[in-house]
């Protein structure tokens, strides 16, 4: 136990260092607009970030990792991001949080910036505009550090190639881009860059949206995350805007590894998971506009919008969803369960095992078929899939509905109508950060911290969350 947690939290402390780092840009840019009350919550996050990320790694030496040390290590990481990375909310929560006692302002600190980092983006500040402008920029640097899975990628770089790397990139489900994992971080932080700029560029000079707002859109889409950095979104959606924006919702749940073949770059990967992600999709957006049609609304734009978010788990929406029919909320829910590709910076199952699911239920019934020692090989991607591959995506698939189906009946139990609160638990669930209404200020501290465990649980996937509390509470 003590060897575990010592080789997790050395490796911690070089992910709380690269986000001490980061800290200098909305540090400076608080500086620039004069925003003087943020700069000093910026301050204390970057000096606490780097003491505490120097600590951890000059004071517990760094041994070998195992699966344990990986599974502790990832959600430990997401954990204290989310405290350090909630004291700048503190410093001004006299804007954010009004007339709210101080267990209750730590409370939504840590809320909205556990939001942030996992890319849940569901928030419950009243007014985006109301912020200060350096503070809808920290927000949109939190969410695109997150949606990279920065806390694997990191610590696949620092770490020498071996048996405890490739643990590392089997949890995560990073696809190497080049011969080592190192030299894929490289890769990988290169593309995410080309990217950002990329689409920045296209709404600010295409799209027509003001540089500040392009940048944390940007943000926002690249790491399917939620947080829009404006009130009311619909007013920068217009005809080139919104084919930016669902392009670049669809990118953010794309495979790096599918995009760096796309590209050119030197790397054979299977299109199989796109084609069935795509599939998938189109035939739920087909199914949506049957629906509203049918319903009399004229509203397919939007319908489509949503849906791609939803896929997406970015959760851009500019639309009140519950004005919707019950039968069109359900398949958004679905769709943000399925989510997006593996190795992208979406969230839900993944394609990949949905896909892996299907395969699994048929390779069941048909060896329920045959006799007990018949051996039928099941394969995904060219590679063979063992039988402990196929149990584990049902346990998963278990566990995650598990988890869905009581933070619910937890919400029932405060008073919220069952198919709003199954909605919202799975919007947390699969860092989706699409909402019915619920999320607010107002929820009570309960079920903030319900949704709060929903998202982490969703970011670090659920059997490393079990090992954590499994590793804390041993005797």
């Amino acid at each position: 136990m003590k060897k575990v947690l010592i080789s997790a939290l050395a490796n911690v402390g070089f992910t709380l260092q690269i986000y001490g780092i980061l800290l200098l840009f909305p540090l400076l840019s608080s500086i620039y607009f004069k925003e003087f009350d943020s700069s000093i919550g910026f301050g204390y996050a970057l000096l606490i970030s780097l003491v505490v990320g120097l600590f951890l790694t000059n004071f517990f030496k760094k041994v070998d990792l195992s699966f344990e040390s990986v599974a502790l290590m990832i959600p430990l990481t997401y954990i204290m991001l989310g405290f350090i990375g909630s004291i700048p909310y503190l410093f001004i929560s006299n804007i954010l949080f009004p007339n709210v006692d101080y267990l209750n302002i730590f409370i939504n600190s840590y809320f909205e910036s556990n939001s942030g980092f996992t890319t849940a983006g569901l928030s419950i500040i009243t007014s985006v505009d109301s912020l200060p402008n350096s503070f809808i920029f920290y927000r949109g640097i939190t969410q695109w550090l997150g949606g990279i899975s920065i806390v694997s990628l990191m610590i696949l770089f620092v770490n020498h190639p071996g048996e405890s790397t490739k643990i590392i990139g089997e949890v995560a489900g990073i696809e190497k881009l080049k011969s080592t994992y190192k030299s894929t971080f490289i890769q990988v932080i290169k593309l995410y860059l080309v990217l950002t700029f990329g689409f920045i560029a296209l709404l600010w000079l295409v799209g027509g949206i003001n540089l500040f707002d392009s940048v944390n859109l940007v943000f926002t889409g690249i790491s399917t995350s939620g947080f829009i950095p404006l009130d009311n979104f619909s007013s920068v959606i217009n005809p080139a805007s919104y084919f930016i924006l669902i392009a670049l919702m669809l990118v953010g749940a794309t495979s790096f590894a599918i995009i760096y073949s796309l590209l050119g770059l030197k790397i054979r990967t299977s299109f199989y998971e796109m084609k069935f992600y795509f599939g998938v999709l189109i035939s739920f957006i087909l199914l949506g506009i049957i629906i509203v049609t049918a319903f009399d609304i004229n509203n397919i734009g939007s319908v489509i919008f949503h849906f791609v978010s939803a896929s997406t788990t970015t959760g851009f929406q500019y639309y009140d969803i519950t004005n919707w029919p019950h039968s069109i909320i359900f398949l958004l829910l679905l769709l943000m369960f399925f989510g997006g590709m593996s190795f992208s910076t979406a969230g839900g199952l993944k394609t990949i095992r949905i896909i892996l699911t299907i395969k699994s239920i048929l390779w069941t019934i048909k060896k329920s078929t045959l006799p007990s020692g018949a051996i039928i090989p099941t394969k995904l991607k060219g590679k063979s899939i063992s039988e402990k591959d196929m149990i584990l995506v049902f346990v998963i698939l278990f566990l995650g509905l598990f988890s869905i189906l009581l933070g619910t009946m937890i919400f029932t139990l405060y008073g919220y109508d069952l198919s709003y609160a199954l909605f919202e638990v799975t919007s947390a669930f699969t860092i989706a950060g699409l909402s019915v209404g619920i999320t607010s200020l107002t929820l009570s501290p309960v079920l903030k911290i319900i949704l709060v465990i929903e998202m982490l649980v969703g970011r670090v996937e659920i059997i490393p969350f079990l090992i954590l509390i499994r590793i804390l509470f041993k005797k």
